[in-house]
């Protein structure tokens, strides 16, 4: 992945260190700014609010057990606390900045904040993103160890027979805005829902059926959406 840490500012010892998913998700935010019709320049010093969101991070595991060979500021580099914090500083964005950590799933908590902030008006935008890369086997193993991942390379989300996910690298960052002030728009946000389930019986890590059609019809009935009319779910 090319990184050019000098656009940036980004100090060199500090750009060595970085977090891989931390670089990943200020190279997409530029990126899905100038998608959008912008030029971060246009946006400096805005009511912009920044969410990243990631569960964990491959390369703390790399860095730390071994892949550092002086003395370099990596707890910096491998700050995930700060994640959102540098991209608002990168770009001077003024607006709430806030790093998740959580479930895989908890990224739609950061996209509900984000739509509601932006629905009341107290922000002009808002980044909201999540990453994920693959680079330590050891993850991996874990979440087979887990039961969580399939045991072989094939994914059945809506198979009988679905036995995990698979794990891949991928790094999403959209920028929402309200559509009077949209140069360029894929898609409208209707609703978002999230829900965490506590108190419950069995592992922390089983997801529970009941609690996700709960949460799926919320999500539906809030917006006045019947499920009979969505013709595509992906």
């Amino acid at each position: 992945m090319n990184f050019d840490f000098t656009f940036l500012s980004i100090n060199y010892n500090l750009a060595n260190t970085m977090d891989k998913i931390t670089k990943s998700m200020i190279r997409h935010g530029y990126m899905a700014i100038l998608d959008a019709g912008y030029s971060p320049a246009d946006l400096r010093g805005g009511n912009i609010n920044v969410y990243m969101h990631t569960t964990v991070s491959d390369d703390e595991s790399r860095l730390l057990c071994g892949g550092l060979t002086s003395p370099t500021p990596f707890l910096l580099g491998l700050n995930r606390t700060m994640q959102a914090n540098r991209i608002s500083a990168y770009f001077n964005f003024h607006g709430t900045s806030i790093a998740h950590q959580g479930s895989y799933d908890n990224v739609f908590e950061a996209l509900k904040v984000a739509y509601e902030e932006l629905s009341k008006g107290r922000c002009d935008g808002c980044l909201v993103g999540a990453s994920n890369l693959c680079l330590h086997p050891h993850t991996s193993m874990e979440y087979q160890e887990l039961d969580l991942i399939t045991k072989d390379p094939v994914n059945r989300p809506l198979d009988d027979n679905a036995n995990g996910y698979i794990r891949a690298d991928s790094t999403v960052v959209f920028y929402l805005q309200r559509k009077s002030d949209a140069r360029r728009i894929y898609a409208e946000i209707v609703n978002v829902g999230s829900i965490y389930i506590g108190d419950r019986l069995g592992s922390f890590l089983t997801r529970e059926e009941k609690y996700m059609v709960q949460l799926l019809e919320d999500t539906y009935r809030q917006c006045g959406v019947k499920p009979n009319d969505i013709s595509y779910l992906e």
